[in-house]
């Protein structure tokens, strides 16, 4: 979850944004949420574009967090590498990139039409 609120505090989120991306209830992610916030990671927001709108965003603590699980797992992701080899991985992960955003897209288009 704290991946995907971004790279800084300055990236905010809307809950059904992030419920969508999840593919989960809007009623579950509000409660991962409220942990979260209860936990310091997160803060939401007044949106103010949206009285009754929220807008999540990280803490600094969350930040701190996020990062050091990225530190920590990087070494197991860089020990796969040689077991593919650095082209297969070159090549990869622009494919699931790319695989991440047809995904997006079809799940947006799937909801738009309920």
């Amino acid at each position: 979850m704290l991946g995907r609120l971004g790279y800084a505090a300055s990236v905010v989120k809307k809950p059904m944004d992030l419920a969508r991306a999840f593919q989960v209830p809007k009623t579950s992610m509000l409660h991962t949420l409220a942990d979260l916030e209860k936990r310091g990671l997160i803060r939401m927001e007044p949106n103010p574009d949206d009285g009754r709108g929220k807008l999540v965003r990280l803490t600094d603590s969350g930040q701190a967090v996020r990062n050091r699980v990225i530190q920590d797992i990087a070494p197991d992701m860089v020990s796969i590498i040689p077991q593919f080899g650095l082209e297969d991985a070159q090549i990869t992960l622009p494919f699931l990139r790319k695989l991440r955003v047809v995904l997006d897209k079809a799940r947006d288009k799937s909801i738009t039409q309920c």
